[in-house]
């Protein structure tokens, strides 16, 4: 149990029962005019950029940074003290910035709320026993900061909601219902709700008690970053000691949601007569007829003088995808979807081996372990929800599909890997820099192009990522000269590929030309994530099965050849997996290599992930030089080693840096140290 204060333990006071009530009364509150808090009443919102609200050590360097946070209100509210919303961007703890929580904020604010976006440290070095408390501490310092800002802002300092998605949620979970980061002026980042995106407690759900912020949990029950499973714990921990508690399962949704509106109008309708609990009870009736007015606040709020209530339509969350991508679901599942069965030539010490391997991903947060040997299937293991047939992120393991789009459309006379982007792209060509990179540049990361400042991995369907790779991509260096890990290399492939073939979706042409051939599903295309114009996230948006992507490492194992069939070039296959980076040796054409890195690694000029290095100067010391690895966020792999025969798959949601490593998984898969 937390030590709080008096006060927010007295206002929260409430009962299940009343948490149930409120769920229940929510086609009567609808049957409302718009009501000032609950509902959109304003049309326009104004947002004050980069307010400083704090100042902090960042870790790593040492140095004193700035906290900043944007500003969001009602334009032309005279209200004189508004609830806010503190909400918190994911990202995992390693990206994404304030920006965006704008739809967020902007939702709230349109029902007479301010709203505070908030940056925070990222990178700060272990997620769990640095990373989330930095957050934490981050996200306090903003909250005493608005309460500070009471009179200047007009705010309702007794009406402070905390909320995010992902990484953001994890922290407002962490900050509202546990002690970490907590000081003598705790009671000043004391919150009086929470709004709970896709978030987890990750087992301190016991630090939860009765008396504390009711709380709004919307989750996927698909969701493999964080698993489904943690929200069913904070339902469960939340009814078990009566904390008043709305819960939203989004069926079939994996890791984070669109649904912006719809989300914003459950958490506010949730919260409304909580926070304020002397508002009318509406009575079951005939919907009254539509008027131009808001419903004024309760009695027990202040008295609001609003503005002209301007009716507002949810924005679309998504551009549809076309169907002519994708084939009949009959067809595409009629298709084999794994290596062929069996355990030619596997000794029990080999299986024990993969049993070893798979409990030890397992207590590393793990989701699956999937191994081939000699082009079998020999072993799977899977933990809670995830199966066979479950579509997980691959999150950047996305990446190696890049070489693969290169190859067939090189086979069809679309271009050469040293032929200038900027012969297609021709905003490249007035670039010094950007004038001079190819295609071999793009896919071995060695552009030297840095990502837009705006773009936002965990928001690319808010974002332009084609437009945000030509023209707000940054060309830090040299072409050739540094391993700069972004995802322009390989929105600005794709954007290439669109232009060359007069609008193509690579991820179609992927799918026609190969992965329907290795039995990935319809279904599971589908689900790759696309930006606000439709276009594929090849940097890391793809979702399939771990029997999926393992027939993508047999593929490469095999030269490129799949059930006698030449696929890829097999030249080209060799070239990538070997290819002898001069920017970064552990880098090869969208396939991380693990080879000796010593001389070509400079710490001042290549941004690449620390497990790239996990060994020091390779990826894993205990493992053969000839293995290649596909790798995303939260330790998706996929491991490819020729000399050994084998292929694996590795899904997870590890998000604690000191809870894995790729040396410790494959010195017991391979029986090495």
């Amino acid at each position: 149990m937390n030590a709080r204060s008096a006060a927010p333990r007295r206002r929260w006071a409430a009962t299940l029962a009343l948490a149930l009530a409120v769920a229940g009364s929510g086609a009567a509150l609808a049957a409302q005019g718009p009501v000032r808090y609950r509902d959109p009443v304003f049309g326009r919102v104004q947002r004050t950029n980069d307010l400083v609200y704090g100042q902090a050590t960042d870790i790593p360097t040492g140095q004193t940074v700035d906290l900043k946070l944007d500003l969001y209100q009602p334009q032309g509210d005279t209200e004189a003290a508004r609830p806010v919303l503190v909400f918190i961007h994911g990202g995992g703890f390693t990206g994404g910035d304030k920006s965006a929580g704008q739809r967020w904020a902007e939702e709230f604010a349109r029902r007479g709320w301010v709203a505070a976006s908030i940056g925070y440290r990222l990178r700060q070095g272990n997620v769990g026993s640095v990373g989330i408390p930095a957050a934490v501490s981050d996200a306090r310092q903003a909250v005493r900061w608005l309460r500070g800002q009471a009179a200047a802002q007009r705010l309702d300092v007794g009406r402070v909601v905390v909320g995010g998605s992902s990484a953001g949620a994890i922290t407002a979970l962490y900050l509202a219902y546990t002690q970490l980061e907590t000081g003598p002026d705790d009671a000043a980042s004391a919150v009086a709700g929470v709004m709970d995106l896709w978030g987890a407690l990750y087992g301190r759900e016991g630090d939860m008690a009765a008396g504390e912020p009711p709380l709004v949990i919307v989750h996927g029950t698909e969701d493999t970053v964080v698993p489904y499973r943690y929200a069913e714990a904070l339902r469960d921990r939340a009814q078990a000691v009566g904390l008043p508690f709305d819960f939203h399962p989004l069926e079939g949704v994996g890791h984070g949601s669109g649904e912006t509106a719809q989300i914003s109008a459950w958490t506010a309708e949730f919260l409304y007569p909580l926070l304020w609990p002397a508002a009318p009870t509406p009575t079951l009736g005939p919907t009254p007829a539509a008027t131009d007015t808001a419903t004024p606040p309760p009695a027990s709020s202040p008295t609001a003088t609003l503005a002209p209530a301007t009716p507002t339509l949810a924005a679309p969350t998504g551009v549809p995808l076309p169907p002519a991508i994708y084939l009949p679901l009959a067809l595409a599942d009629a298709r084999p979807d794994a290596p062929p069965a069996g355990a030619t030539g596997v000794t029990p010490e080999e299986l024990a081996r993969y049993r070893a391997a798979a409990e030890y991903s397992a207590s590393a947060q793990g989701d699956a372990l999937v191994i081939a040997k000699g082009g079998r299937l020999v072993f799977e293991d899977y933990v809670g929800n995830v199966t066979a047939d479950t579509p997980h992120m691959l999150a950047s393991g996305t990446k190696s599909f890049g070489v693969a789009l290169f190859a067939l459309a090189a086979a069809d006379g679309l271009w050469t890997l040293d032929e200038r982007v900027a012969d297609t792209i021709v905003e490249w060509r007035d670039d010094p820099r950007k004038a001079r990179i190819t295609l071999r540049h793009l896919l071995a990361l060695s552009s030297g192009l840095e990502d837009a400042p705006e773009y936002t991995a965990g928001n690319t369907a808010g974002q332009d990522t084609y437009d945000l790779a030509i023209n707000g991509s940054v060309a830090r260096a040299e072409p050739g000269e540094a391993c700069i890990y972004t995802a322009a290399n390989f929105q600005a492939l794709a954007a290439l590929f669109e232009r060359k073939t007069g609008g193509t979706d690579p991820a179609r042409f992927l799918y026609d030309r190969l992965l329907g051939e290795l039995g990935f599903r319809a279904a599971h295309m589908a689900l790759w994530a696309r930006d606000n114009q439709g276009h594929p996230q090849m940097a890391g948006g793809a979702r399939f099965t771990a029997r999926e992507w393992l027939n993508y490492g047999l593929l490469w194992r095999n030269g490129g050849a799949w059930n006698g069939r030449q696929l890829l070039d097999p030249e080209l296959v060799r070239l990538a997996v070997t290819y002898d980076n001069p920017a970064f040796r552990g880098y090869g054409l969208t396939w991380w290599l693990n080879l000796d890195t010593t001389g070509t690694y400079d710490p001042a000029a290549d941004q690449i992930p620390a497990d790239a290095r996990g060994d020091g100067s390779r990826l894993a010391a205990n493992a053969p030089g000839d293995m290649y690895v596909a790798a995303g966020l939260a330790k998706q792999r996929l491991y490819v080693i020729p000399s050994a025969d084998l292929v694996a798959v590795r899904f997870g949601h590890t998000l604690q840096d000191d809870a894995w490593s790729d040396h410790t998984l494959l010195g017991k898969m391979l029986g090495v140290p």
